[in-house]
């Protein structure tokens, strides 16, 4: 059960170890089928005599028959096998194709054209047979299906990579590497954390951005000597703060109100007739708490 649990993330651990060091048989049970189902899925485990879970060796030529075939001439490609003549053949293929576009260019018989904004290039149509598309269909369906949270996480195993997204004040690495690899992906492929959230059961938008703001800006902090320019309160989630030294002219910026006026130092004084409050300015989530009581 030991080795077992190896596979077992930080998340699963707290379930399967409870609050002592007695594991918990039920929770293990459940880890394992889950994992097991989720890397037959992924095509990284396979079952012999099985039809749907095959070995991904089993679609294709054996070494033993490749050889023959090789030896025969007969390589069922549509392309020829010498790497060299491949490459020589679509080269020559790309310059006269390149010829023929240049002269109906010069020549004004082509729709692609010429302009103040520069190379304008029609896109190409193509016509798909029945059996490309059948034999596409087919293909997809004997690759393995891999969730792309899964590969990110496979490829932060062999690389470390999580570990560069250090927070911006703590200098930490990201807590929750499952909110981590979700905020990144939302991120990478322009998706949205709204619409990330409502993919991802367990994981709120909060949640993710928290983990953009704090993981992934680089703006957070001057460039020079890593002082705070801006922060993110939690308890204001639809507002993002920038301190005032940041800018170049913050005298433009005249105050309202004093915040958490009683833990000012004993020495400052102001003269100015502005409002002051023990606690937030603004209206937050008192479940939060308080600078001073964190």
């Amino acid at each position: 059960m030991k080795k077992a649990l190896r596979l077992a993330d930080r998340r699963w651990r707290k379930l399967i170890l409870g609050s002592g060091a007695t594991i918990d048989r039920k929770f293990l049970e459940i880890f394992l089928i889950l994992e097991t189902k989720n890397r037959l899925a992924a095509g990284e485990i396979w079952i012999r005599g099985s039809r749907a879970y095959r070995a991904i060796d089993e679609h294709m030529i054996s070494k033993e028959t490749f050889a023959i075939i090789k030896a025969d001439a007969q390589i069922p490609v549509a392309i020829p096998t010498d790497v060299e003549a491949y490459l020589a053949e679509r080269s020559a293929l790309l310059d006269c194709k390149l010829r023929e576009a240049a002269n109906r260019l010069m020549a004004d018989q082509s729709d692609t054209r010429i302009g103040a904004k520069g190379l304008r290039v029609p896109a190409v149509s193509t016509t798909e047979t029945a059996a490309a598309l059948a034999f596409a269909k087919r293909l997809a369906g004997i690759m393995p299906h891999i969730r792309l949270t899964d590969l990110v996480a496979d490829v932060d195993r062999y690389t470390g990579f999580s570990s560069q997204f250090e927070h911006l004040q703590t200098g930490r690495t990201p807590s929750d590497l499952r909110i981590f690899y979700a905020a990144l992906i939302a991120e990478a492929t322009n998706l949205g954390l709204s619409k990330m959230a409502q993919a991802c059961p367990g994981i709120t938008r909060r949640q993710l951005q928290q983990m953009a703001i704090w993981h992934f800006r680089e703006d957070s902090f001057c460039a020079r000597c890593g002082s705070s320019i801006g922060y993110y309160d939690e308890g204001i989630p639809d507002e993002y703060y920038i301190t005032i030294g940041f800018f170049d002219h913050p005298e433009r910026f005249q105050p309202h109100a004093h915040g958490y006026w009683k833990l000012r130092l004993p020495w400052i004084e102001f003269a100015d007739k502005l409002p002051r409050f023990d606690e937030y300015t603004r209206k937050r989530d008192p479940k939060l708490g308080n600078p001073n009581r964190r």
